[in-house]
């Protein structure tokens, strides 16, 4: 049933937020109802440049007297207009910022956002980014204390090796305190794959040229005996060669499937 608000949180840059709520909107809208989408990262709304997801980009920030941009918490009041004026039939996907995570929690404790969501007939659904790397710790660190605040939301932990190795001592996440402190409030563990450098170029092409999966598979692919590796259809559209056809579809699977194992959606 499409009732939730899924929520991207982590307090740390760069760990794959964004990927992630480009990804869940993509595959509900493929595989559900299209949902509707929000970002509201003040420093690189790159969510809102995806024009096949329709997504709604709220400013939380304000100009200060010195010419910065500055974040105020209240101005996040948009994003529940925008959640109460969302038919329950649609989910919606809310993209946050590094630079307004601080702002944006403040605003769903202050203002008892999370109640506010379920008695309008919602369900929150949090999706925590942990990266591996030198940000590792303080992503977890950051996942407990959302644990804390947060007492009535489920969880999906998006765990994504890019930056490096996913362990802590040899101790995979599944085997971390703050898993088994929580495991029953978790839906889902999601893995993102580690591709191959030619898939990973593939997937980053789309993420920059702001293309969905959808959008480049639907179109017919480059006879692999042409000398482009990808050219562009007047609408847009992305055509690549007919083995990157291939991987790019293979990539999308390898996301698509834990989600429907994951049970988030039912």
């Amino acid at each position: 049933m499409a009732n939730k608000v899924h929520v991207v949180l982590m307090n740390k840059g760069g760990v794959g937020k964004t990927f992630v709520a480009i990804k869940l909107a993509q595959y509900l809208a493929d595989h559900h109802t299209v949902p509707r989408c929000v970002d509201t990262d003040p420093s690189t709304p790159l969510f809102s440049g995806f024009r096949a997801l329709g997504v709604h980009y709220v400013d939380v920030s304000e100009l200060n007297r010195r010419g910065r941009k500055q974040v105020h918490e209240e101005l996040h009041d948009e994003v529940m207009n925008i959640i109460e004026d969302t038919p329950l039939e649609r989910d919606v996907v809310v993209d946050t910022g590094a630079s307004n995570f601080d702002h944006f929690v403040n605003w769903l404790l202050g203002t008892e956002v999370p109640e506010h969501i379920e008695s309008h007939g919602r369900e929150l659904v949090i999706h925590a980014v942990i990266s591996g790397g030198s940000s590792q710790v303080d992503c977890l660190q950051c996942l407990a204390d959302m644990f804390k605040n947060f007492p009535t939301a489920r969880f999906v932990v998006w765990l994504n090796p890019f930056d490096g190795d996913l362990t802590v001592r040899g101790r995979r996440f599944d085997e971390m305190q703050v898993y088994h402190d929580n495991r029953r409030r978790i839906s889902a563990v999601i893995e993102l794959p580690e591709w191959d450098r030619r898939t990973a170029r593939l997937v980053e092409r789309l993420q920059s040229d702001q293309l969905t999966f959808a959008e480049v598979l639907s179109a017919t692919p480059v006879a692999s005996s042409q000398p482009a590796e990808a050219e562009s259809e007047p609408d847009g559209r992305l055509r690549v060669r007919s083995l990157d056809h291939r991987r790019l579809r293979i990539a999308r699977d390898e996301i698509y499937a834990p989600l429907a194992e994951s049970g988030c959606f039912a």
